[in-house]
């Protein structure tokens, strides 16, 4: 059996859309696939943060932002994960990644479209999911299937 590695990318808008999630639980279904979800919560979090009053600017396309803003984008990863995590159960061919993660006590945020960059190479297949009037073609990535919804 030939397996394939796919990578999809999910804005953070979009981690809810009901299609989104069924179209990889239909890919998973194939045990020949192994795929990976790289997830974003963009929106949400400049909302939280802009209603908390806490300070952030982007930097070369990456949020940056005080230790309190840190520990908030590392809460809400944490939730949209564990909420992807309930959506993917059973599903041992699926994993998740998150642009956020904790290396001691230290807050590491990084751009999810910058980790599809990063790890390109890695996939047979990358799949972009976006909401729509958002331009992905940064991403520079003409293996890419970049999909736009509402």
């Amino acid at each position: 059996m030939s397996i394939e590695t796919i990578l999809y990318k999910i804005s953070g808008d979009l981690t809810q859309n009901p299609e989104v999630l069924e179209e990889i639980k239909e890919m998973a279904e194939d045990k020949s696939k192994i795929i990976d979800v790289i997830f974003g919560f963009g929106t949400r979090l400049s909302d939280e943060l802009n209603r908390r009053n806490i300070h952030f600017e982007y930097i070369d396309g990456v949020r940056h932002t005080t230790e309190e803003g840190l520990q908030i984008t590392l809460n809400i990863s944490e939730e949209v994960k564990k909420w992807l995590e309930q959506q993917f159960s059973g599903y041992k061919n699926i994993a998740l990644i998150s642009p956020v993660e904790k290396i001691g006590e230290r807050i590491v945020n990084t751009n999810a479209d910058e980790i599809v960059l990063q790890r390109k190479n890695d996939y047979q297949r990358i799949i972009v999911y976006t909401k729509e009037g958002r331009n992905k073609d940064k991403l520079n990535l003409p293996n890419a299937e970049v999909r736009y919804k509402k």
